[in-house]
């Protein structure tokens, strides 16, 4: 399984929750020579969330594996709804006020 370089959340446009999010930077991104970047961005959504599909699916990781083998850079996003997580992240953001 390929190491995101980040791990985000970003708010939903429509409501409150938080989506998780991925960005995977290729080896030729972050290699220590410069290097020319081709600006090569793909944005890896996952299969139907209500029937299991989330941003950790085998095929979407291999998928993101693939991308990054040929230089580009990847974003994946989980739009699956967690209940529990989203109480987390609601109580946590009451606490700062």
């Amino acid at each position: 399984m390929p190491t995101p370089s980040l791990n985000l959340q970003i708010p939903s446009y429509l409501d409150a929750h938080l989506l998780d999010a991925r960005v995977y930077l290729p080896p030729s991104y972050t290699a220590p020579v410069t290097q020319h970047w081709d600006r090569k961005l793909a944005i890896i959504g996952h299969p139907y969330a209500p029937l299991g599909g989330s941003y950790d699916d085998h095929i979407v990781l291999e998928v993101v594996k693939t991308l990054l083998r040929a230089g580009w850079v990847v974003s994946t996003f989980n739009f699956r709804y967690d209940l529990e997580k989203q109480k987390e992240n609601k109580d946590t953001l009451d606490e700062r006020g």
